[in-house]
Parts: C-alpha cells; structure tokens; sequence
C-alpha cells in the first residue's frame, strides 16, 4: 500500500460538499444504544417520487401517529405531486379510489386472469357508482382518523365537504357531508344502470355485473335519474352505501337493517392459548346508531378467518382477491389461529455426526463472517450467523460460535449507537471532532452556527480521541469533515495508541475554497499495523505544517472500511414517527418499503445473542434498541405516539404489507411472506429468551395469523382462492387486487418461488403444515425449469424437504457442489435436510401446552421436540398424551420410541406429589441447615435462588 508519509503539498481529491450539514444532532439514549431523536441534517427521509420529503395528508385535528404500509395508506401519503387523491384501494369487498368530487365504488365480481397472475381490478367497467356531494371539488384528499383495519377520508371544497369510513370487510361505506344534496353517480359502463328497487330513502341498484344498495335517513327522499340519484337527506347529512351479494328483496331488507350502524373504530386484540395451542384474535368494531335501533354492523371474513372460527355467518358471501368472503352481522368475532410452536433451531438428530456438523461450520465461515452496506444486506449476514452459531454451539465447536457471536454482537452495537459502539466510539461512526479527551498546540472549539467544530488548527496541534472501536474488520481509508482557506498546505496523520505510534492514515491538506466551505475529504490508510487493526484503540490526530496562521477547522472524522458504508445509525424521523436505518436499500427510507424484512434479520439476530449471552440483551444494555425495532413495526401501544400500531400487520387481512405508500394501481403488496415471517419469529424468539411474555405473545400472534394467511393466499393450500385459468399454483407477490408469479428483481423460477421460502430457519415448519403443497410447488419449478433449480438450489430444495425430505436428500448429494444462497450457508441446508429425512414431516395433529415447540412423523412414528427459554426445568405435555422435562435452555429431542418423562416435583417435601403450604416449612428449614435437599435449583449451591425457585414451583403447585 502506498505511504502515507507524502509530500505536503499533495492534495487529495475532495468528495461533494457537506451543504451546511450540522455536526451534531440530538441523541435518544436507549440502554447503551442510542440514536438521532430526528433525522440528521442532509440524509434522506420519506419522499415524493421526485425525492422532495413528503408530509402526511390528515385533516385538521388529527392526532394520531401517521399510518403507513397499509392498504389504504396512499391516502395519506400522496407519492405524485400531480396525484393528491391517491390509487385504488381494494379493503374487500369493496374497491375504491377518491376523487375530487367524491369516492368511487365497486364490487368486482370476476377477476382479470392473466399469464402469470390475476386481479380484480378496478376500473371504468368494475366501478359501480361515485358517492359525493352536489357542487364538491375538493383540492385532496385527507385523512381523519383510522382503526385497525379501517381509514375515514375527508373531502373539503367549495363550502361542501364529505368524510367517509370504509374498510376491510365492511360491505359498506359510511358517509356524513355537510354544505350540500347528497349525490350518487351512476357508472353506465357496460350497460345502462338499473333501478330495481325505490322505498324512497333506499334504493337498489345494478351496474354492470354488480348490485349496490343506498340508503338515505328516515323520512328523506331519493330522486333518481338516468345518472344517477339525489338526496337532501331530510337536512340530517348521512347516508351509506352498499355492494349486495345478490340482488333481491330479501338481501335489501338485510342491509336496511344494518346500514345506519355507522363504523367509527376497528381493533384487534389477541392471546396465546396454550391449552388449544392456539393464539386467539379478536375483533371488534365500534359503531354509532345513526337510525334507532341500529348498533350491529354486517361484515365479511376473510376465508383464513372464517375457517377458524365459530362465528355464525348469513348465507351469503362476496368473491374477492382472498377468495369467498362470508357475510355476518357482528360488532365482534374472534379467530382462532392453530398454532403449532416456534424453536430456534431443529436439535442433533442423530443425522450428521458432530464432527460433520463442526467441520461444515468452519467451511461455511473460512471465507470470513461477512458484512452489509444497508440494513438489508448486513440482516441477511446477521441471519446466516445466527443459523450458524446454532449449529456450532450444538456441534461443540465453541471457538467458531464465540467468534461468530463477538462479530455479531459488534456489528448490531455498532448500528445501536451513533458514533459508539460498546461504550467507545466506533470508528465507522461520525467522531465530532470537539470530543477529543486531550490535545495539545494551538486550537479551540467554535460554534458555527449550526455546527460546532475545532478551529485554528495549525502545525503542532495534536487531538487525542480514546476508546476508538475499529471492530473486527479493516478500514480503507480516512475521511475529514473540513474548511480552509490557507495560502498553503500541511500533513494530517493518525496514530494509534500513542504519539509516536504507528500512523495508520493521513495525507496533504489544502484549500477547500473558503474557511466555511466544508467538504469531506478522503485520506490514505496503510502503514505495519494497518491489516491487521482491530479492536479499542486511542487515536492520535497530528498536524505538521510550515506555514503560519489557521491550516483548517475541522468539523469531525471517520475511517471507512471494506465492503461496508462510512457510518451505519438509526434516526428517528418525526414526521412520519418511524426509525430508519442509515444506510438503507430497497426504498426503506424513501418509501418506508420492508421495514418488517430488514430489522426482523436484526431481530432473529438479537434474538440469538440473547440465548447465549443474556446480559447483552437486557434493557440496559442493548434490549431497549431492540424493542424499539420491533415496535417501529409492530408496536402495541396505542397511547404513546411514537409510533403507529402495527405498522406493517394487517390485522384483518392476515399478513404484512410491504409499501409504505402503497401508489399502485393494485394497492399495497407483499412479496417474501417467507421474510415477514422471520420477522414475526424473531419477535416471539426473542421474547421467550428475554422472559417477556407480551412480546412473546406478540410474535405469535404475528406468526400464527401470516400462517394461516400465507397458505391460502400464497401457495392456495386448499385449492379455492386462485381462479380457474392460471398458469401457477403458487404466487410470489400478493396484490391488494390479487397475486402474480412474478418478483420485483428476477424472472428467474427459481427465485420466484425461493423468494417465499428463504430465509429458512426452524420457524420455517409453518409451510410443512402442508406437505404435500411443498411437494407441489417444487414439481411446479420442475416442471417450468425443465428439471429443477439452477440458482438458489439450497432454498428450494429446502422447502421440498418439507414435504419430501427424501427426494431432497437425493439432490443435496447429487450436488455437492452447488453455491450457496448469499443469506444462507452449506453447514445450514445440510443440517436441515439431513435432520428432516431423519424427522419426517411436521405432524400438525399434535399439540403441546408451551409455546416453543414441534412434531414431527416418519413411518408412523411420532418424534418431539421442545425448547426451554426458561430458567427452570420445564414439563411439557403433548397432546398424544407424551410428557418431556427440559432443562433450562435446552431444546430437548425425543425420538421415536422415547418413553415420557416428567419432570420430579423439586420441593415436594412431604412427597404428596404437589409442592404447597406443607412444603414449605420444610424447605426453610432444610435450606437453613443447608441440606442437599434444599438445592431445588440443583446448581451445587444452597442460596437465594433456591428460595425464588423453590416459590416458582410452589407457585406452580410442583
């Protein structure tokens, strides 16, 4: 590498100006994390299309927290400066768009089916009417408030204005305006409207090949005419709309009775069922009675929902892009997802020896850990070393899994804090240059403005910054935050770890162009101890100069490294009340796209940390960044405001969506239900490993609901959701409107149907639920492939050994030397599809009372599996009747033929088979004589925290 040691006089090339970029920004601690409580000046924030920040569109009084990433969420972000009234939205099973003089409706009765997918678009022939009022132009659209799965719209010109609610499953759209007639406008396309009913205030209505009901208050009158109808509403301005499942007298009279129980909330609550193993959701609208005697609305279930509950349904039913919706008259029902247990990793099976597993660790990392430039790129990293330190730690490799574990712990403080990582500064943070701990020759700290900076630096001034963190991987060069005006030049050179210490970066220094132009300039690195810098080092920053006066004023510092960007931070943006990670990918920033993809990486990654080293993920430490992570995507909290409720989750809808904007003629989308799941079982992993059982809960709510949604509406398990006509079994990215075999980055089979599988860890068993959809789906990629995967081979094959371990087998030694998926290692796809041949296939007929578990079958024969977060044996019960002890953080493996074995009654003194009052005058006075029998915790010791376990068993009753 060449010397650092140059000429003066030589000036390296300036990278673009700072613009006026202050130099420190306000911090939010958070444990030992912390992060930017507002977005740093310069860096980019959620934008329109053409890069100008955006604001959310809401009407005046509006106090919640801004919703983003749902399907109507083009409503409050107007993505196009020349659109302010958003796209179609397709809540089900209605579809609407707004305009200025009011909202179009329509029920798409019959999809669109094209070569690779289908919709039920809305468009002039599917839009059946146009509800506003007489005279409105509104100048946007706005929103008022919204529920969780619900949203009302405000319009507002001209002296006229409308607000209407509408939302998932409702039949109907709500509206109140003041100002003006209340007005209907028909759609004539493709055929004149027909009015088959007049009762006055209620009309029924067909158009097209859908019919729609309108509803006016008690004693108001319709007038109708070949476009349409008016109404003064008899001076109380409301009125509803609705689509009808069928047109009939009958159906209209149901309706009349349900349409003035107007919608004003929507919430979603839910519990963990470990009796059932099932995890609760329950439902519930809130409504106003606009007409007396009406306060129950008519709503429709999703096909996931209705298969999973007892909520009694009318005969009828709507078709949708979900398949049928059924119709009930409820202000609450409840669902009651299966849910079938989530462990960390599938245990030694006795399918690879230890030697095995071990050696294909070190194979899978001999090439390095890895690194990321973008929370996208660094997740997928932090999700292979996860996997990995699994399997080292079950191999007894501990020299690979503590490396890895170090590596990854540094990577995630080094994201958690800005400019300090473990309680220094990191050296790929911004280092303010004010913070130096000593220095010596001629300077002084200036406040600029805005910015704070070391002034009056000149030759023989030194700034001495302790404690900086250069991590486990190398820089590549030195990057100065400056102004200067000299007539001359100087030498800048850093040293570590004393004065006269190896100099590790530097270069000339000249002119920036003025002594407040401020440009970041880029140095050299090198030098003997250059290749080999690791850990906590103390910087030494010199000067030498001949000439007299101010050299340069500098801001701050920082040393870039290789492969991975000049400073990795979250900041928290105000505006749109979310945390972004810098440097993003993906339109993560910009648009708010895939926040539950890239932190769930971050999350699953916390989450294994937090297994081995639970001190780590405490709320002191770096727990609290964590949390904060997990509630920018899925927060609980409806009070606080700092962020929206379930940003991502759609509740009613089953599973994630990933726009943040949603501007697309088809809605809102999802593409890897495979990675939204990830996150979700981070959430529930990481839980279970800090003893918090809400978050726990949390994440298998998550995981239950996208489960039970991503079979049908992704892989259409039961063959009733996907119309006829279609090329593919399976879909790669659901559309508010439908879904598609297609993915945003590749046409490539291979991918299409991996990207819906990858990453595949132990909480990928869901799709096994199915076996014989995973043996369909990969006879689908033979088929379109001409004999099977390319690329990707470890992922598909992966999933095929869900449903036919065998077969994978077969390919996974057939081709030993296929290349592993960038997110994924060999050690990984061996485990897995070695450990299932030996397994079988998920059993879903099976049960356990604990939420971290699983079973499998092969042959007939039953093998269980049970993980133990907890800090005391556990005893788990299976629904066959097969009891298991598991030691705290064990995943216990009892294979076929294993006899139940539960666990002793620690404390159980008088030997009655329960642990109770009896109990417990005996224990105390055996742990005062400090009696063996008084260590119930069995650690070899006699204190404390035999008497908190032994109360946890008392508690307990055993």
């Amino acid at each position: 590498m060449r010397s650092v040691t140059v000429l003066a006089a030589c000036i390296f090339v300036l990278t673009a100006a700072m613009g006026g970029r202050a130099s420190a920004q306000p911090l939010i601690a958070a444990g030992q994390a912390n992060y930017y409580s507002q977005t740093p000046a310069g860096a980019a924030v959620p934008s329109d299309a053409a890069g100008n920040a955006v604001s959310p569109s809401v009407a005046a009084g509006f106090s919640q927290a801004p919703q983003t990433n749902k399907w109507w969420s083009s409503l409050i972000w107007h993505r196009y400066a020349d659109n302010r009234f958003g796209f179609s939205m397709y809540p089900h099973p209605l579809a609407l768009r707004t305009y200025p003089n009011g909202l179009d409706v329509g029920y798409v009765r019959n999809p669109g089916v094209y070569g690779e997918g289908y919709g039920f678009d809305l468009n002039p022939p599917t839009t059946g009417l146009r509800m506003g009022v007489l005279g409105m132009t509104s100048p946007d659209i706005r929103v008022e408030r919204y529920g969780d799965w619900t949203v009302t719209a405000a319009w507002s010109g001209g002296g006229r204005s409308m607000k209407a609610t509408f939302g998932h499953g409702l039949p109907f759209v709500y509206a109140t305006i003041s100002g003006g007639d209340a007005q209907i406008t028909f759609n004539p396309v493709p055929g004149v409207a027909t009015v088959w009913a007049d009762r006055g205030n209620v009309l029924g209505v067909t158009i097209g090949t859908a019919s729609y009901a309108i509803f006016g208050p008690a004693g108001s009158d319709w007038t109708v005419n070949p476009a349409g109808a008016t109404s003064t509403l008899n001076g109380r301005g409301y009125f509803s709309v609705a689509a009808l499942p069928a047109a009939t007298a009958q159906v209209l009279d149901l309706f009349a009775a349900h349409a003035f129980a107007f919608v004003e909330d929507s919430r979603v609550a839910w519990s963990y069922n470990a009796a059932a193993s099932t995890v609760d959701a329950q439902f519930t609208l809130t409504t106003v009675s606009k007409e007396q005697g009406q306060s129950v609305p008519l709503t429709a279930l999703y096909r996931h929902q209705w298969l999973n509950s007892d909520q009694a349904t009318t005969l009828h039913s709507y078709q949708s892009a979900r398949g049928a919706m059924k119709l009930a008259a409820a202000s609450s029902f409840t669902v009651r997802y299966p849910y079938r247990g989530i462990i960390p990793v599938l245990p030694n099976v006795g399918a690879l020896s230890m030697t095995e597993l071990s050696s294909l660790v070190d194979q899978s990392i001999a090439s390095g850990l890895g690194n990321g430039n973008d929370t996208y790129s660094a997740g997928k990293v932090y999700g292979r070393l996860s996997q990995l330190i699994h399997l080292a730690h079950q191999a007894g490799n501990t020299a690979a899994r503590d490396r890895m574990l170090t590596y990854l712990k540094q990577e995630l403080e080094e994201w958690f804090t800005v400019g300090v990582a473990g309680g220094g500064r990191s050296a790929y943070g911004r280092i303010e240059a004010e913070s130096f701990d000593t220095a010596t020759g001629t300077h002084a700290i200036s406040t600029l403005g805005s910015r704070v900076a070391v002034t009056g630096i000149t030759g023989g001034t030194t700034l001495v910054f302790r404690g900086v963190d250069f991590g486990a991987s190398r820089p590549t060069r030195l990057v100065l935050n400056f102004a200067s005006a000299t007539t001359g030049s100087g030498l800048v050179e850093v040293r570590v770890d004393s004065p006269t210490g190896p100099i590790i970066a530097g270069g000339g220094l000249g002119s920036t162009g003025g002594i407040e132009t401020w440009v970041e300039g880029a140095f050299g690195y090198g030098g003997t101890v250059a290749d080999t810098l690791q850990g906590v080092h103390d910087v030494y920053l010199t000067v030498t100069t001949p000439y007299a006066g101010e050299l340069f004023r500098l801001d701050s510092f920082r040393f870039d490294r290789s492969g991975a960007p000049a400073d990795r931070y979250f900041a928290y943006n105000p505006t749109w009340r979310t945390l972004l990670g810098y440097p993003d990918s993906f339109g993560s920033i910009h648009e708010l796209n895939d926040h539950h993809f890239h932190y769930g990486y971050f999350i699953m990654a916390a989450a294994t940390v937090a297994q081995f080293d639970p001190s780590w993920a405490s709320p002191q430490r770096f727990g609290s960044m964590v949390n904060l992570l997990i509630a920018d995507v899925a927060n609980v909290s409806r009070e606080s405001g700092q962020f929206p409720f379930l940003r991502n989750f759609d509740a009613y809808a089953g599973y994630s969506q990933a726009s943040g904007h949603a501007a697309a003629a088809a809605g809102n989308n999802q593409e890897s239900s495979s990675e939204s799941m990830n996150f979700a079982a981070g959430v529930a992993l990481w839980g279970a490993a800090t003893g918090d059982t809400a978050m726990r809960d949390l994440g298998a709510f998550l995981y239950a609901s996208e489960a039970a949604a991503i079979a049908q509406y992704w892989f259409d398990a039961d063959d009733a959701v996907f119309p006829d006509g279609l090329t593919h079994p399976l879909a790669a990215i659901v559309w508010s409107n439908g879904a598609v075999y297609a993915t945003f980055f590749s046409g490539d089979p291979d991918l299409i149907q991996g990207i819906n599988l990858l990453p595949v860890t132990a909480a990928s068993l869901h799709l096994g639920l199915r076996p014989e959809t995973m043996r369909r789906n990969y006879q689908h990629l033979v088929q379109v492939t001409g004999g099977g995967p390319n690329d990707w081979q470890d992922v598909n094959w992966s999933g095929l050994a869900l449903g036919d371990p065998a077969l994978a087998t077969q390919l996974l030694t057939a081709h030993p030397q296929y290349a592993a998926e960038g997110g994924d290692s060999k050690a990984r796809t061996a485990h897995w599809i070695r450990s299932l041949a030996a397994l079988g296939t998920v059993d879903a007929s099976v049960t356990a009372d604990v939420p971290n578990y699983a079973v499998f079958v092969r042959n007939g024969v039953r093998s269980y599996i049970a993980w133990n977060p907890g800090q005391v044996p556990l005893q788990v019960s299976f629904s066959t009747g097969f009891v298991m002890c598991v030691a705290p953080g064990q995943t216990l493996f009892a294979g076929g033929g294993s006899q139940s074995s539960p666990c002793q009654c620690v404390g159980d003194f008088n030997q009655d088979g329960g642990v109770d009052g009896a109990d417990v005058e005996s224990f105390f006075v055996a742990w005062e004589a400090a009696a063996a029998g008084a260590d119930v915790n069995a650690d070899g010791g006699i204190d404390g925290q035999d008497v908190e376990f032994f109360f946890i068993r008392w508690s307990a009753g055993c």
